[in-house]
């Protein structure tokens, strides 16, 4: 399933998958040219995560891999395996078994995605030691994750400091409030595809994001988009299908 910022990774690059079977490592090559990798389970066989990561690491086609999906039926319970991809740019973490991020310190790419669906057993403490230079794209499978008390600490996204666009999406109790993001240099875009935004919550995301160009919010918003794009008239807000800019709706041609 695609999500906000996933049609601009490397819209230029034909990208094939080939699927690898962790339970079956006898099995395990890859094609010539292959820049693509899915990993997965389908028999739900035993797996040894570290022999898995060495077989990968062994295989002569190795560093043309640059983009790596653990699927859904992976064993995997973390993401270590990527320290086999020498060249990886871009990764998607969906394994319904993933528990922790350990291993995500390896990943220096432009495109992170984490979607584990209704995995409520993962962990993203460790997210901010990965570099990501273009996208992150969280889809929460939990509302703790974003509601208070225990909400991850939005703050340490200022690790990423080169990060160029970021969506969130997910189904929350409590409003999730702008401020709480860090100063982010360098973003162009944002996702809010939240249920919940605190409305009264509208800081001037320009002098805190310079760079940012658009934000996306969902299609039941348009007065939070409209009143947020008046605060700031540089910046286009969309709610749907709705864009404003300067606290105006826009119109085609406009």
């Amino acid at each position: 399933m695609k999500g906000p910022g996933e049609k601009t990774l490397e819209p230029e690059t034909i990208w094939v998958p080939y699927a690898v079977d962790e339970g079956d490592l006898p099995s395990i090559r890859l094609p010539a040219g292959c820049n693509y990798v899915k990993i997965g389970n389908p028999a739900a066989a035993p797996l040894d995560a570290r022999a898995l990561r060495d077989r990968i690491a062994a295989l002569p086609n190795i560093e043309s891999v640059r983009r790596v999906q653990i699927e859904w039926n992976s064993h995997l319970t973390d993401v270590s395996v990527i320290s086999a991809f020498p060249k990886l740019e871009a990764l998607f973490v969906y394994g319904f078994r993933i528990e922790t991020l350990r291993g995500v310190e390896s990943f220096r790419g432009k495109f992170l995605k984490i979607d584990t669906g209704k995995n409520k057993k993962r962990n993203l403490d460790l997210l901010t030691e990965a570099h990501v230079d273009r996208q992150l794209i969280l889809t929460y499978a939990k509302a703790a994750d974003i509601d208070p008390p225990k909400a991850f600490d939005w703050s340490t996204l200022a690790a990423l400091s080169g990060l160029k666009g970021f969506s969130l999406m997910g189904k929350i109790t409590a409003p999730f409030r702008l401020s709480s993001l860090p100063p982010m240099p360098k973003l162009e875009s944002m996702a809010l595809w939240v249920n919940r935004v605190d409305e009264q919550d509208a800081p001037h995301l320009t002098s805190a994001m310079p760079r940012l160009q658009s934000l996306k919010l969902p299609a039941g918003a348009s007065s939070i988009a409209r009143a947020w794009s008046g605060r700031n008239p540089e910046l286009l807000v969309s709610a749907g299908d709705l864009n404003f800019r300067a606290g105006q709706r826009m119109t085609a041609g406009s």
